[in-house]
């Protein structure tokens, strides 16, 4: 079966779909955004006044039972074409997550760089001591909270134990991987890189706004990774020579970035040490290690849709649950590819 994208936006925009697990489903069509194969939409379902995101897929993700469990619902929306054809797709229904994207900040006049650095270390060496990996680290799947917390979204590509044989349905985004990231490299250090790449660009705006913020990309990009592998990168070079002189720690961070494996086993100590004596804010969240291992990934390939959330046993409602309330590394979105709303919330 082939849903098109076209059809599935117009879908959503019109209000012509349905859900087989819930009875009523209101769509709130100022919120949709698109990535590359999948849709999402916050919505309300059952009259219900929680914000929940419905995220449709163009084609099925194999690895989405082992992932989010009973959150990801095979067959679960229904659809019609522009020729008039129905088509059952299969989605994700989870907490709508509040805040703005960490992409949205990068250059906007009130971002105070400094904190949003330290917040970030913070949250690294919550999700390098995780037993999952993200696979998917990058500005766009960062949520920043009123409160200044932040939270990933997104897990499409995350991967734990239970999937490890299995092999990635996605290698993450190339602007944020190392260049020799490979699907025969997935494994619990794909987010090494992705980290150290936005802990150096947060730092390095941290310590020369002035110089570094007029040279982000249009799409919020500092650093290039295959250029800094190549020794071709010309802003990395000037970052790296700058956190010499006034930042040690993040400077064995940044060096990391020219290593020319994906995964950087030194990594939890630099960011340790570059968080160990910050006195401006206090460090009051961990993941801790789940206590019951058959939890995560328990879904198989053959597990079913049930019809409520609240007995969901998923990757990421896990780590939910045994985090505290500064980092929570939980419910996921999209990353927006082609299409970015900047209203209050992502």
């Amino acid at each position: 079966m082939v849903v098109y994208l076209l059809d599935l936006v117009n879908s959503l925009r019109t209000g012509c779909i349905s859900l087989r697990s819930y009875r009523n489903v209101e769509l709130d069509i100022d919120t949709i955004s698109v990535g590359n194969n999948a849709v999402v939409v916050r919505c309300y379902l059952d009259n219900d006044t929680t914000p929940m995101s419905l995220k449709c897929y163009l084609t099925p993700h194999h690895n989405a039972g082992f992932i989010y469990g009973e959150a990801y619902h095979q067959q679960e929306v229904e659809i019609y074409s522009i020729n008039g054809q129905c088509h059952l797709i299969d989605a994700l229904i989870t907490p709508w997550v509040e805040g703005r994207s960490l992409d949205q900040l990068l250059g906007a006049a009130s971002s105070d760089y400094p904190s949003l650095s330290r917040t970030f270390d913070r949250l690294a060496i919550d999700i390098l001591r995780a037993p999952v990996a993200h696979g998917d680290i990058k500005p766009e799947n960062i949520i920043v909270h009123h409160n200044a917390t932040m939270e990933l979204v997104d897990w499409d590509s995350a991967w734990n134990e239970e999937i490890n044989d299995y092999g990635a349905d996605e290698c993450g985004t190339p602007a944020y991987r190392h260049p020799l990231r490979s699907k025969e490299s997935y494994n619990k250090s794909i987010d090494d890189y992705p980290i150290a790449l936005i802990s150096t660009m947060l730092s390095t705006l941290a310590h020369d706004r002035a110089t570094f913020e007029p040279l982000l990309t249009a799409d919020k990009r500092l650093f290039t990774p295959r250029l800094i592998l190549q020794g071709r990168d010309e802003v990395y070079t000037r970052a790296l020579a700058m956190l010499d002189r006034c930042d040690a720690k993040h400077y064995n961070i940044a060096k990391l970035l020219s290593n020319t494996t994906p995964s950087l086993p030194r990594l939890p100590d630099y960011l340790l040490n570059s968080t160990i004596n910050d006195s401006t804010e206090r460090r009051t969240a961990t993941i801790v290690q789940p206590s019951h291992r058959d939890k995560i990934g328990r879904q198989r390939l053959a597990y079913r849709r049930r019809p409520r959330l609240r007995q969901r046993h998923s990757l990421c409602n896990i780590t939910r649950k045994q985090m505290c309330s500064q980092h929570l590394v939980g419910d996921m979105l999209m990353s927006i590819d082609m299409v970015r709303h900047t209203h209050k919330v992502h």
